[in-house]
């Protein structure tokens, strides 16, 4: 998704200023479209994931079925100015008040087919953040007040290698729009959707996907929602050994820490409400 910016994008055959807020990325790699699509300028890898879907000659297609509840909508591949742009649902479309939080998923950073001086300086970043340990890194976040106004953003922090960093920027984010609370549903709805994510990874997926994100979206004012894979320009076959197929490792510990995190992001909320409910109490027996 694309950082903070204005573009000029095509719609309906005549030129419109639409400004758009997103977490990373490059602004001229996407476009917009008022009736809630995107297109985004895909590499190679991962315009070949995307036409994956409509091949069931994939020797991944039963993976890929199991995936789809979990990426955006994709309506196809086309090519114009000589790229081939991913054209999809705009998950943040229409959602004025949202805020949003890009955290990128696994133990490394690099790809197995890399140049040896770019694998070691990814190592040597990994290591001052939290993919390494954790498995995951927050890589942007953009917070909205209740008027829908953005009040603090984020883009690709590296220098805090704590789990502490990660729960502090959802605390923030399920506080969005200004509410005094966290949004304990929310916290329900990612954790049920981290949790089937975490099954088809331990049972299921043959590959492994890194530099891929999960993109949480929340919007305090209407109580809405979501939480979607995105990113595919790198994943890899893990192949299988004598014990049977391999797993990747680094998503699934990536998933059960931010299980963990919002679970005690929950826990601490409510004990909270707990000690708050008995100084009520205290103070009216008083």
């Amino acid at each position: 998704v694309s950082t903070q910016s204005t573009w000029d994008i095509q719609m309906e055959g005549k030129k419109k200023e639409e400004k758009v807020e997103l977490a990373g990325g490059h602004a001229d790699a996407f476009k917009f479209y008022a009736d809630g699509t995107m297109a985004k300028a895909g590499k190679k890898a991962e315009v070949k994931f995307y036409e994956e879907f409509k091949s069931p000659e994939s020797p991944f297609a039963h993976e890929l079925m199991l995936l789809t509840p979990f990426i955006p909508e994709c309506y196809g591949v086309f090519e114009e100015g000589g790229k081939k742009w991913i054209k999809m649902k705009n998950l943040l479309h229409g959602l004025t008040h949202c805020s949003f939080m890009d955290v990128k998923m696994n133990d490394l950073s690099y790809s197995p087919d890399d140049p040896a001086d770019k694998i070691a300086k990814h190592i040597e970043r990994d290591k001052k953040s939290t993919t390494l340990e954790f498995g995951l890194r927050v890589t942007g976040v953009t917070l909205k007040d209740s008027k829908g106004v953005v009040a603090y953003k984020m883009l690709k922090e590296y220098s805090d290698p704590a789990l502490e960093s990660v729960r502090k920027q959802f605390v923030g984010f399920l506080k969005c729009n200004d509410r005094p609370k966290i949004n304990k549903e929310a916290i329900d709805f990612y954790c049920d959707r981290l949790g089937k994510l975490l099954a088809l990874f331990e049972t299921q997926f043959t590959r492994k996907y890194i530099c891929t994100s999960l993109f949480f979206i929340l919007s305090n004012v209407d109580n809405k929602f979501d939480l979607r894979m995105i990113d595919f320009a790198h994943i890899f076959p893990l192949g299988k050994t004598d014990k049977g197929q391999l797993r990747d490792e680094g998503y699934i510990k990536g998933i059960k820490n931010l299980i963990n995190v919002l679970l005690d992001i929950k826990a601490k909320e409510l004990q909270n409400e707990k000690i708050s409910s008995n100084l009520i109490v205290s103070f009216h027996q008083f």
